[in-house]
């Protein structure tokens, strides 16, 4: 099957396109992944969108977008052959999500502060997860997030909780707490340390600790 060429392709191109890298005919590289082949490409797209934002490279930012986009379609499609289920159920999940936790936009639901709106985004997350007690909302924070973004999520929700003390003992600028943790990096790494690998460590014993 051919693709005809097109000045400007939709959405519904690239479902078919991914349809047919993935079929009998198609691309043998393409034919053989999985979700877990997949999981550093997603890495590597996200990041790479992020790196766009951050130059603010906008003909960049398009096109890493574009990637993204293709490991959707890509899972999606995975997801399809395995009965698993179809990029319809996907988009149907995420309209309806997006709707159930914007009361104040879709529903009836007045909200005057942005405060306000993040603990109601907060309870309504709650709900649909099941959480029944704090612990249930560290428990939840994924395992995959790189160490330190994985370790403020964990105290943030720790600390409304009443687990963590809140507060800063030392006032520092955003300058010095990162000079501050590129030389603890360097000391762990002279150690043999892996900086990552620890702070990893330490937040599943930390996790572990609220539950006894």
């Amino acid at each position: 099957m051919s693709m005809e060429q097109k000045k400007n392709y939709t959405f519904d191109d690239l479902v078919q396109i991914t349809k047919q890298l993935r079929s009998e005919n198609g691309c043998p590289w393409d034919r053989k992944q999985t979700h877990e082949s997949l999981r550093t490409c997603m890495k590597e797209e996200a990041y790479e969108v992020i790196e766009a934002i951050e130059r603010h490279d906008m003909d960049n930012l398009k096109e890493e977008l574009g990637d993204v986009l293709l490991q959707v379609t890509m899972h999606s499609e995975i997801a399809s052959e395995q009965k698993e289920f179809t990029l319809d159920e996907v988009i149907d999940g995420i309209c309806e999500k997006l709707i159930r936790r914007h009361p104040h936009v879709f529903g009836e639901q007045t909200v005057t502060k942005e405060e306000q709106l993040l603990d109601n985004w907060e309870e309504i997350k709650k709900k649909e997860k099941g959480e029944m007690t704090p612990l249930d909302g560290i428990l939840r924070v994924p395992l995959a997030l790189p160490a330190c973004m994985r370790a403020q999520k964990v105290q943030k929700k720790a600390e409304k909780a009443g687990y963590l003390q809140g507060g800063c003992k030392e006032v520092m600028t955003k300058e010095q707490v990162g000079e501050r943790l590129f030389h603890l990096l360097n000391e762990a790494r002279i150690l043999g340390i892996d900086g990552e690998e620890a702070l990893t460590e330490y937040i599943k014993k930390f996790v572990e600790g609220l539950s006894k």
